[in-house]
């Protein structure tokens, strides 16, 4: 079984949940490259807002704004987006 040493990541990006400090044996791994745990999520909906707005309106510099959100939110599923919503179902769950 692999080991893993979390030391020389302290201070990046990537966050660990209950860290111990030195080495330690892999226990659990998840890796969703094809979207899967999106679809298990119900992401569809969100990814297909998101693309339809990004073609239609752009991604201008407040496209992850505070105010774009709180406009977007509500938005998700109200509507249906023929195909935007297509293609993110047809597309999550391929395999890589």
């Amino acid at each position: 079984m692999p080991w893993f040493d979390d030391t020389p990541a302290r201070g990046s990006r990537v966050e660990f949940i209950n860290p111990l400090p030195g080495r330690r044996r892999f226990t659990h791994a998840i890796h969703d490259i094809d979207g899967t745990h999106s679809l298990i999520r119900d992401w569809p909906p969100v990814m297909s807002l998101s693309m339809h707005w990004a073609m239609t309106c752009g991604l201008g510099e407040d496209f992850d704004s505070a105010d774009n959100l709180a406009r977007l939110i509500p938005q998700v599923g109200a509507r249906p987006l023929p195909e935007t919503d297509r293609y993110c179902v047809e597309c999550a769950g391929f395999s890589a």
